[in-house]
């Protein structure tokens, strides 16, 4: 009996909650460089982005002795919980990135009179370019983790996954932007570099380094994810793995722990919008009677919003893929605390309990055994 009531499985329920802090950075991977046709391009480069956040979530834990002797306890942990995160890609890396309207009007509709190149059809691209972007994101997500790991005296380690909903997400991208055209005819009749650019001209809105700044729901980011999760931890206080009525019992668990978050889903939606801008104008607009040569017409500049950076599929000059061929992975990486509370186990029932209490008869048949119910 002693031998059997020592080997006896431990079974132990835990309930609590955790709080964690650290690095959030959004990870763009390379996924392929070449086109349909099998043109390879060499991809415009952005580095990982840098930023912080925090979770809080509740938890219930699962423990499992195979034998009062054992010094190893599995661990199955499960819960919900939520993690809030500001990200930024940095400015100051000198990407230019392009959008454009092709084949805009007719020159000769706004080119001052007599028209000095009566032998070009005016036929242009306008183009969108920004420079010095920054691309911040904001982002809330719920978070089910599920978790399986050991327990040995003071260290633990968990690992398993976790399944994020993004909830609230805002994008606020800012950079300069400039204006300019292109015009194939000039370059084919003045044997002009191939992208010999106009800019600088006000009156036409050929404009440099206007600041743009604007914050918006982005449509990149994609709605739910999966991250694989690693936690390496330390059971903070005494720790007494012996049995006996005189040891004592922790109710209360202490633990800190370093953990990592490693996205295995895309984090940026497949289908993304293409282009630079939201709301970039369908036509060129400058007219004789618009056109402004102190350039206090801004109509093609003054209402566009950037896009943010990650649903920019390919620079419109270049032909470069920007994002739209990367797979970019969430990552969050820092230090965790957790305090967890035993569950009360199921008492026994004192009344109904069996008591295995025998009795000799007194009988001409002889003795037996009579059980009592007390």
């Amino acid at each position: 009996m002693f031998f059997s009531g020592a080997m006896k499985a431990e079974i132990n329920h835990f309930a609590g909650g955790s709080v964690s802090l650290g690095e959030w950075t959004l990870l763009p991977m390379q996924n392929g460089v070449s086109d349909a046709s099998g043109n390879t391009y060499e991809p415009i480069q952005y580095k990982p982005s840098v930023g912080g956040a925090g979770n809080l979530s509740f938890q219930y834990e699962f423990r499992y002795r195979p034998h009062a002797y054992s010094h190893a306890t599995l661990l199955v942990d499960a819960g919900i919980g939520a993690r809030a995160g500001w990200t930024s890609f940095l400015k100051g890396r000198g990407v230019n990135l392009t959008d454009k309207i092709e084949n805009c009007v007719d020159f000769d509709t706004v080119w001052p009179n007599p028209n000095p190149y009566p032998d070009l059809t005016n036929l242009f691209s306008y183009f969108y370019e920004t420079s010095n972007r920054q691309d911040n994101y904001l982002n809330v997500a719920l978070q089910i983790p599920v978790m399986i790991g050991m327990q040995y005296y003071h260290f633990y380690g968990l690992a398993g996954a976790k399944f994020n909903v993004n909830v609230f997400s805002r994008a606020r991208s800012m950079g300069d932007m400039s204006t300019f055209g292109i015009f194939d005819d000039y370059i084919h009749s003045h044997a002009v570099p191939p992208d010999y650019q106009w800019r600088d001209i006000p009156g036409y809105q050929f404009f440099e380094n206007l600041p743009k700044d604007g914050t918006h729901a982005p449509s990149s980011i994609a709605q739910w994810s999966i991250d694989a999760t690693l936690e390496l931890g330390y059971r903070l206080g005494d720790v007494f793995d012996d049995t006996g009525f005189d040891v004592p019992k922790r109710k209360i668990e202490y633990r800190i722990a370093a953990f990592a978050d490693f996205g295995v889903t895309n984090w940026r939606k497949a289908a993304v919008e293409k282009g630079l801008l939201l709301n970039m104008p369908q036509a060129y607009d400058v007219t004789a009677e618009n056109c402004t040569t102190d350039g206090s017409n801004r109509s093609m500049v003054e209402n566009v919003e950037l896009n943010d950076i990650l649903a920019i599929d390919k620079d419109a000059l270049s032909g470069k893929p920007v994002f739209g061929d990367k797979f970019v992975r969430n990552l969050f990486a820092g230090i965790k605390f957790t305090i967890l509370f035993e569950l009360p186990k199921p008492g026994q029932c004192v009344i109904c309990q069996d008591s295995y209490r025998s009795t000799v008869k007194s009988s001409r048949s002889g003795r037996g055994v009579k059980y009592e119910e007390e």
